[in-house]
């Protein structure tokens, strides 16, 4: 099974990464690139934007609501800089437009590919797309190993730009050394860590590291299963019958 970690983008250029160099597709050029990976007999996409929605709540969804409350908390133990991670309302994410253009979702059918859901198997055969936010993952990641908090990696607020590239290579630095990231992504982008983490999420999925994880109500995100998202709240686990609402 063939890896993409994606990190779409409307207005820049949409990074991935499959365990190869970094590559860089053009907005309008994204839908294309994705239909040619039909090609491939095995894909996995992991895509750093909403798939799906929650159908009692069309703002935010219970995975985005949850990720926020944990966030928080992270915030408070001093596990991670307040500006440090951003979980936006599902509504309100910029991906959604250039999302519903690629696969049709989170409002149709993305076929040919399939939306990995909560509770599926791994994926063996076929192509298939499962939703991440890295950020949220880097948070788990680091909250449970680090002793220092997690600074923010992306560009804005009263972080400086040197402040920022100084957070990256932290953070790339412990990828690599405490949970096998191969490769190295720009120390200058933020999106190609964003895809960087993606692709690492995908391939946990295939070898049961990462589950995709969601509480009642609808959406989920890949995350490492051995991290604080999973000691600090044991009952949320994988079940199909509660867990995701599709479109």
């Amino acid at each position: 099974m063939k890896v993409y970690g994606i990190d779409p983008a409307p207005s820049k250029p949409t990074c991935v990464f499959d365990g190869d160099p970094f590559r860089h597709w053009q907005p309008r050029d994204v839908a294309r690139e994705v239909e040619d990976l039909t090609r491939e007999t095995d894909v996995l996409i992991v895509w750093d934007a909403p798939l799906s929605m929650d159908p009692h709540d069309f703002y935010s969804r219970a995975i985005d609501k949850e990720a926020k409350r944990r966030v928080s908390g992270w915030k408070t133990a001093m596990r991670v800089e307040a500006t440090a991670i951003g979980v936006s309302h599902a509504a309100t994410c910029p991906h959604n437009l250039l999302t519903q253009r690629v696969f049709r979702l989170p409002m149709g059918e993305p076929d040919p590919w399939q939306l990995y859901r909560v509770g599926d198997p791994i994926p063996e055969r076929g192509l298939w797309i499962a939703e991440a936010h890295p950020a949220v993952a880097l948070g788990a990641w680091w909250a449970s190993g680090s002793g220092k908090p997690l600074g923010r990696y992306k560009v804005g607020g009263e972080k400086t730009r040197i402040e920022v590239d100084i957070a990256r290579g932290h953070l790339i630095d412990q990828l690599r050394s405490d949970h096998d990231f191969p490769g190295e992504p720009s120390q200058s982008s933020d999106d190609e860590i964003d895809a960087w983490v993606a692709w690492r999420l995908g391939k946990g999925l295939l070898d049961e590291s990462v589950i995709a994880c969601g509480p009642p109500g609808g959406g989920y995100y890949l995350m490492p299963k051995k991290d604080s998202w999973f000691t600090e709240s044991p009952s949320i686990v994988n079940s199909p019958a509660d867990h995701d609402a599709g479109p």
